[in-house]
């Protein structure tokens, strides 16, 4: 929800050189994007950037600019098998100061989704502040 939010947004603003994906530590390429993140990302008129889930990757990781992860154990599990990525892998909520995790709502109701992206919105919003 978060990769499409922002690709969005970004795109709205004109700044077309931001390139956004979403990836996981613990997926696989069978996995599809769920029906509540569907349906919330719908609600505002978005689409999934991609059919199904992808694992994070060292390529991955490596082309990006930044890596922003939801939970703390997420970041602590990017930084130690990619260290080379410290630089640039940050907890999404430090966005607004924040260091609370954000639920990962992988095979949730819609309402467990809509409560994900709501808290992520605020340091989504900040991020593309700061972007423009």
């Amino acid at each position: 929800m978060a990769a499409a939010y922002l690709q969005a947004k970004t795109r709205e603003a004109g700044l077309n050189e931001y390139e956004f994906c979403s990836a996981g530590l613990r997926v696989s390429r069978a996995d599809s994007v769920s029906q509540g993140a569907r349906e919330i990302l719908a609600g505002m008129g978005l689409r999934p950037l991609q059919i199904g889930s992808q694992l994070l990757s060292y390529k991955l990781v490596r082309n990006a600019d930044l890596v922003v992860c939801l939970t703390k154990e997420v970041l602590q599990s990017v930084a130690s098998e990619y260290k080379f990525a410290a630089g640039k892998t940050i907890l999404l909520q430090s966005m607004t100061g924040q260091t609370r995790d954000i639920f990962e709502p992988k095979g949730a109701s819609v309402e467990l989704n809509r409560q994900c992206f709501e808290m992520m919105k605020p340091d989504l919003d900040t991020m593309l502040r700061r972007f423009g």
